[in-house]
């Protein structure tokens, strides 16, 4: 079984407020618009923007903005470019990090992520010094607090490599090439997730003691209330 994520759940948790507030949509609609860039404007042929925007929807983004993100990305509207990287770095206890990034300015983006890490004890590290402890596999989550026999031959039969649920959270783990066949398989059953999207998974998750775990987590969310922070993936086991 998958380990459950105490990041997630907490991530879960605060988007709901911050959606309310309208101070995760900049975050969404950059999403949007890298997926967009990448892999053109229509989301039937797009996986990744159709994602996107579902996952949009359901935090209120607003139609007119998902439109705008869309034709940014595409570069109908024309201004600054996006771009996408990743930042590796180390946390405190030698805790692994892979920080995603979408921006419009490199140079800012670096600076800022770069001043967070250090903050917190941590350092930004070369290119591939991280990477190589992550995997990129396909993650879905939903709200659940028990799958029936159905749904859990559902999972099973879907092709999913692994599932968990704790805490009211369901987590399906699939290859990244087979995300939206097990995704589509779950929801025939009503399992309807709330997120569905390519995470780095760690390759053998780092055990961590207590005093280390507040910290990472309250570098988590330091970074992830920096708009131009997509995603954060650490190794840290149960994170």
């Amino acid at each position: 079984m998958s380990g459950h994520s105490k990041w997630h759940s907490i991530k879960h948790k605060k988007a709901a407020t911050d959606a309310k507030r309208g101070q995760s949509f900049t975050k969404l609609a950059n999403i949007i618009s890298a997926a967009a860039r990448t892999g053109g404007g229509d989301p039937n042929a797009n996986l990744r923007l159709k994602i996107a925007i579902e996952s949009a929807r359901k935090d209120n983004l607003p139609k007119e903005n998902i439109e705008r993100a869309i034709k940014r990305g595409t570069g109908e509207l024309g201004g600054a470019i996006i771009e996408e990287f990743t930042i590796e770095a180390f946390a405190s206890g030698n805790i692994g990090l892979l920080i995603e990034v979408i921006t419009d300015n490199r140079n800012r983006t670096l600076a800022e992520v770069r001043n967070i890490i250090s903050k917190a004890g941590g350092r930004v590290a070369d290119n591939g010094s991280v990477a190589h402890l992550f995997e990129q596999k396909g993650v879905i989550r939903a709200a659940l607090d028990t799958l029936t026999a159905e749904q859990e031959e559902a999972v099973i039969d879907s092709g999913a490599l692994d599932y968990d649920l704790t805490d009211g959270t369901l987590t399906i783990t699939a290859t990244r090439n087979d995300l939206n066949v097990v995704k589509t398989a779950v929801e025939a059953v009503n399992i309807n997730p709330e997120t569905a999207q390519l995470e780095f998974v760690a390759s053998v998750p780092l055990p961590i003691e207590a005093e280390i775990e507040t910290k990472l987590l309250n570098l988590l969310e330091t970074l992830d209330n920096n708009d131009d922070v997509a995603n954060v993936s650490t190794n840290a086991e149960g994170i």
